[in-house]
């Protein structure tokens, strides 16, 4: 497997020390994820094919990032995010989630976002991709919104340039 992130890069994330849950409910998948993750140097892993058993595992394993698969039955990735969001089985409500799946669908795209997923990450995966959405969880921390229908991180990305502040508050003036 070749990786294009520099081992020399002063920027590299040490990832020795990172917790990382991984759900998918294809074995095969669950071992590919996981091998991938231990070629990009995360230290611990947790890996599990059952949300059920995931949900018993968050409270003692407190993972630092999770990673799920979307479609999974008989409880789905939506129904996962919702129930750590939640605060549910011990879990911490703001840990990062990342979603994988083969589905391109925009509506999907929408639906976890509006869940509170952090990432999402469509299959085929490659180490490069999932270590770039790992660096940037840990890089580009975004804020927690709490209202009556959502919780989870902001779902706003871009940053708008002053520039454009100024233009938008000069035509209401």
């Amino acid at each position: 497997m070749s990786v294009k992130y520099n081992l020399m890069d002063p920027e590299k994330y040490n990832l020795e020390s990172l917790k990382i849950l991984v759900v998918d409910d294809s074995k095969y998948m669950l071992h590919l994820i996981a091998s991938i993750l231990r070629s990009i140097g995360v230290g611990i892993l947790s890996e599990t094919s059952q949300v059920e058993i995931a949900l018993g595992k968050i409270s003692d394993f407190q993972p630092d990032i999770i990673i799920t698969e979307w479609r999974m039955k008989p409880i789905n990735g939506m129904q996962f995010v919702k129930e750590i969001r939640g605060g549910n089985h011990g879990a911490n409500p703001y840990v990062p989630i990342i979603v994988l799946t083969s589905d391109m669908e925009r509506s999907l795209v929408i639906e976890s976002r509006d869940v509170g997923v952090n990432e999402f990450l469509i299959k085929p995966i490659s180490a490069n991709i999932l270590y770039e959405r790992i660096g940037s969880i840990l890089n580009k921390k975004r804020q927690f919104v709490e209202s009556e229908a959502y919780f989870g991180p902001d779902r706003r990305r871009r940053v708008k340039s002053s520039e454009n502040q100024r233009r938008k508050s000069d035509r209401f003036d």
